[in-house]
């Protein structure tokens, strides 16, 4: 995947230079995609406005850009930091085969982010399995260096046991 080719192209659109009339403090805060039965929907490229505290999400669908404002989703009032591509050495894919190393559990989704934590650009990558867990790993993208790996039981966070009790 190629995401300076891609950044090139929405940058060079009509709809980006609007937005950036609008939004000249913006700039590249994060990369996103799910992967579902092995097929990737459209990457998204999203923007951040810190004067406005709103992301914009670009999107590339049938060769047409799409552009929607959201809300800023992150836990506390963290900091966003611009994304930089040039500390990116790790693909994707290289990241998810680190991933497969370390565990046997197989993905129904994958969910992909491409984001600055801890000043480092990171893969920040969920695994939603077929049993019913969630491992999230954290790859620095530059050394493909796993930061951090984390398996939970969907069925844990549920108590499930609680509604089996007779009485």
């Amino acid at each position: 995947m190629n995401f300076k080719e891609i950044i090139a192209k929405i940058e060079s659109s009509e709809e980006f230079k609007e937005y950036k009339k609008q939004n000249k403090d913006s700039f590249l805060a994060d990369i996103f995609t799910i992967i579902k039965e092995k097929e990737a929907e459209d990457w998204q490229f999203d923007y951040y406005s810190k004067s406005k505290d709103k992301i914009t999400s670009f999107i590339i669908q049938d060769k047409e850009i799409q552009e929607k404002e959201e809300e800023i989703f992150r836990k506390d009032n963290s900091e966003i930091i611009k994304l930089n591509l040039n500390n990116i050495k790790i693909t994707v894919e290289k990241a998810l085969e680190e991933i497969n190393k370390k565990t046997k559990e197989k993905p129904n989704e994958i969910i992909i982010a491409l984001q600055v934590i801890n000043k480092k650009e990171t893969w920040n990558i969920t695994y939603l399995t077929t049993s019913f867990k969630t491992i999230n790993t954290k790859i620095d993208a530059k050394s493909g260096k796993i930061i951090s790996q984390e398996e939970t039981s969907l069925f844990g966070a549920l108590k499930l046991g609680n509604f089996m009790k007779k009485k």
